[in-house]
């Protein structure tokens, strides 16, 4: 029988609203409410209907009560529920034959569904679903954690790439989480956790291995769209970075030009591909570029304050209470200020490539100005100490910090100017892999002459 809210509904709306909850039903495994006779549904098949409806008519969602009640009490707990480990996953071997079968681990496959819904609900519910939100995007930064396959972290940065090409959703992250006194940091997360995932692509020890690879998903790509093997005839189309012993070569990237995601469109892959060479790295970079790029907008005053779709007065979310327009602007800087100069840092150490050299240099004039224009002097000098050691030969810096020890400005959060040149990694929390200067200087000493030592005896950047 219908529910007496139901009713509420015009015919068309009624329909529509039993047909999808009944999708949502068969894909947790659930017989329907309201469609006649015993079905089963596979649960890739179920997650794509979910993506298509909510990605195809969001308005409906936003504008009607019972719709919204849905995400809530349906959708979401279906997403939570098959991302948490003890869940049991139902798929099909053989297709069109035999009953489904229950799996202990989720699928490459299964993933990319659930990743994909996942960033939708973020993308255009995230006003009426803040606190499921952040329990999606905890999510996503543990997926950056380095004990988690290659090819979860690679998925988790593509969907957060989206998120940071957007200034007013990152706005939103720091106003409903990070200036929270009981929410997480999660602005400040994203930005630590893509730190992190940059400064592993350098600590991997299994072997990269370099395939021809549509590179849709990688900005800048060269004229054939191929991964090409590195060598001196593609030295042109390639640029590396060099961190210890490990090299890693990437095409070039191109500022604040997203594309679509490589990985997250494998629709049709049941098994894991290949991660090209570098590309994990390009992704997580272009990220924290175009974060960097939405930083600058929010603090500029140059992005619309236009309000999201409209919304039944039943399901607007509460106002913050700190969302001031010059309090925002400063959280977002201290959140992300020390994870955006210790990712910066090392990428600028280990760059052997002028155009990529000159982008993190933008990173670091960005940073720079936008901190002067808010007199947030402690990071502004950190950035600024980073580009001198970074303008010294390697074994010439370290000479210079065993000198001056302790003077300048330190990479914390906090505001205090007696902190000394290291970035502290213990301010980022569980994220371990997080840099700090000194450190990025002490590889340098390491390599030594060995290294470009600023182009001088390279001919040039990427002519290595």
């Amino acid at each position: 029988g219908e529910k007496k809210e139901d009713q509420q509904l015009p015919t068309q709306a009624k329909d529509a609203y039993l047909l999808f909850q009944d999708i949502c039903l068969l894909t947790n495994g659930d017989p329907p409410a309201w469609l006649p006779g015993s079905l089963e549904m596979e649960l890739n098949l179920g997650l794509e209907l979910l993506e298509t409806v909510l990605k195809g008519y969001p308005s409906i969602f936003h504008q009607e009560t019972l719709f919204n009640l849905l995400l809530t009490e349906r959708v979401c707990p279906l997403v939570i529920k098959l991302f948490s480990p003890t869940s049991k996953y139902r798929h099909s071997h053989a297709p069109h034959t035999g009953p489904l079968v229950p799996s202990d681990k989720p699928t490459f496959a299964l993933s990319i569904r659930l990743l994909r819904i996942l960033s939708v609900l973020i993308r255009e519910f995230y006003v009426c679903l803040i606190t499921q939100c952040e329990i999606f995007l905890s999510m996503l930064v543990k997926f950056l954690d380095s004990d988690k396959p290659l090819w979860q972290r690679t998925l988790a940065a593509e969907v957060l790439h989206s998120f940071c090409n957007q200034p007013l959703l990152l706005r939103s992250f720091c106003e409903s989480y990070d200036m929270q006194e009981h929410s997480s940091k999660i602005f400040g997360d994203i930005i630590d956790a893509l730190g992190s995932f940059i400064h592993s692509n350098f600590t991997l020890t299994s072997p990269m291995v370099q395939l021809p690879f549509s590179s849709s998903g990688v900005a800048g790509s060269n004229s054939t769209g191929h991964m090409t093997p590195s060598g001196p005839s593609s030295s042109r189309q390639m640029h590396m970075f060099t961190v210890r012993n490990t090299t890693i070569h990437v095409e070039s990237l191109s500022p604040s030009a997203f594309t679509k995601p490589t990985f997250l469109d494998m629709l049709d892959k049941t098994e894991v591909p290949v991660i090209p060479e570098g590309y994990s790295l390009v992704v997580a970079m272009n990220a924290l570029l175009d974060a960097i790029r939405s930083v600058s907008l929010v603090i500029n005053d140059k992005v619309s304050t236009a309000a999201t779709p409209t919304q039944s007065p039943d399901i607007a979310p509460q106002p913050t209470a700190k969302g001031t327009p010059a309090a925002v602007k400063e959280v977002m800087l201290t959140s992300s200020w020390s994870g955006v100069l210790a990712a910066l840092a090392l990428l600028l150490d280990g760059c052997a490539d002028e155009h990529t050299t000159g982008m993190i240099l933008a990173g670091h004039q960005t940073f720079i100005q936008l901190c002067g224009k808010l007199s947030l002097t402690t990071p502004r000098d950190a950035f600024l100490t980073s580009l001198c050691k970074a303008s010294l030969p390697p074994r010439y810096a370290m000479g210079l910090i065993t000198q001056r020890g302790s003077k300048p400005s330190g990479l914390q959060r906090s505001d205090s100017s007696e902190k000394g040149l290291e970035a502290d990694s213990s301010s980022h929390g569980r994220h371990g892999g997080q840099v700090s200067l000194s450190d990025t200087q002490k590889k340098a000493a390491e390599l030594g002459s060995g290294r470009k030592k600023l182009n001088f005896t390279e001919g040039g950047a990427g002519g290595a």
